[in-house]
């Protein structure tokens, strides 16, 4: 078992060509290792560092590809096909990583299962942004506390840091066939329409659209990590929140509902903590290659429908439609039950704009926003099973 297979030999290089610093790999260069090192299947969870392999393993007939919206669950699979005979890759980023460690120290290690991985390496070396610095100074670490032989691509002698592999742009649009707002429009209506409610902005786009809107905004909080907790904080916020007309609003996306499925069941969980639960649904994880996110139009939808959402929706028009929903989910969560509505929207160009402000501060104004509303007394949350939802 280790995190990347053994380094090829460096082709020569044209003449006049200077030596670069480390060896200028392509990703072209390590799945075909991969491939020939025995791999029968990539497994894993999107990351923009690593999405071309995900491109080299999704036109390649020579092994199966199995996009799972979390990374330890990926983990799971993929020691199911070694427990099978199979040799499967796991690809995912570090920030991921540290969901795995039960699955890594309890069955994968504890096991002794050939499973290979390869995980980006955020928090370190160009890398400073604050919310990969965690993960980035325990990841070798934790593999070496396992005692799995690993490879960091800029080693001596080895490739070239993940971060150089060749670029990958936006795919083409998504849903074109369909009359529906764009992400960009969905997060601009939301912000205009609920900017005197608090508002859980999922990480990725969402939260850097909104921020680009408007930077710092008091109400907002901007996720830049922690994928798939987005309702999760949103419900901790309500729990204290003291006018159920404005209850918290959630902005969610597809692929972070699937990978924190267990956000929907709090709604079954707690008491006395509704919000109003949007996912902008692009089919895609627009941030990391726009690779497909494994779920079906209408998925999301029901699953919020079995968790016991109250009357969740779907909109799939434009900013009429979606008003004329909105306004319905409004009253129902007025009423002090939580409901979803999902979003189908049109992919778009990359935002610019990044979430700059200091994490911290964020939190503290976020904080500051919620306590001026807040009357103090914690409703608490409890776990008495809910009925006659609907």
């Amino acid at each position: 078992m280790n995190s990347t297979t053994a380094p090829p030999t460096t082709p020569p290089r044209p003449p006049g060509v200077a030596e670069p610093s480390g060896f200028a790999a392509s990703a072209a260069a390590l799945y075909e290792d991969l491939v020939a090192d025995g791999a029968t299947s990539h497994v894993g969870t999107p990351c923009g560092i690593l999405a071309p392999l995900w491109t080299q393993a999704e036109n390649d007939p020579r092994v199966t590809l199995t996009t799972i919206s979390r990374e330890d669950t990926a983990l799971a699979f993929a020691a199911g096909q070694a427990l099978a005979g199979g040799r499967p890759v796991v690809l995912m980023q570090n920030s991921g990583f540290g969901s795995c460690v039960n699955v890594m120290a309890s069955l994968v290690c504890a096991f002794e299962l050939p499973v290979t991985l390869v995980v980006s390496l955020r928090g370190t070396g160009v890398d400073h942004t604050a919310e990969n610095r965690g993960m980035g100074a325990v990841t070798r670490t934790l593999l070496d506390a396992w005692r799995v032989p690993c490879v960091a691509l800029d080693e001596p002698g080895s490739r070239a840091p993940l971060h150089r592999l060749d670029p990958v742009g936006p795919r083409e649009t998504l849903r074109p066939d369909l009359p529906c707002l764009t992400k960009d429009e969905l997060v601009a209506h939301v912000v205009e329409r609920y900017e005197d409610r608090p508002i859980v902005l999922t990480t990725g786009y969402v939260s850097r659209i909104a921020y680009g809107l408007r930077p710092g905004a008091p109400n907002h909080f901007y996720m830049v990590g922690s994928m798939g907790m987005a309702a999760a904080i949103a419900r901790g916020v309500s729990s204290r929140w003291s006018d159920p007309e404005r209850a918290p609003v959630v902005l969610d996306g597809d692929g972070a509902v699937l990978m924190g499925l267990h956000g929907l069941l709090l709604e079954q969980e707690t008491t006395g903590c509704p919000i109003l639960h949007l996912v902008a649904d692009d089919a895609a994880y627009a941030s990391t290659g726009s690779q497909a996110v494994p779920s079906s139009r209408r998925r999301i939808r029901d699953l919020a429908d079995a968790a016991g959402y109250t009357r969740p929706a779907l909109v799939s028009g434009d900013e009429v439609d979606l008003e004329r929903v909105l306004d319905t989910a409004d009253a129902t969560v007025a009423g002090g039950r939580s409901t979803l509505v999902q979003c189908l929207v049109r992919s778009g160009p990359p935002p610019r704009a990044r979430v700059e402000s200091a994490l911290p501060a964020v939190a503290e104004a976020f904080g500051s926003f919620c306590r001026d509303r807040a009357d103090g007394r914690a409703r608490g949350a409890d776990t008495t099973r809910k009925t006659d939802r609907r």
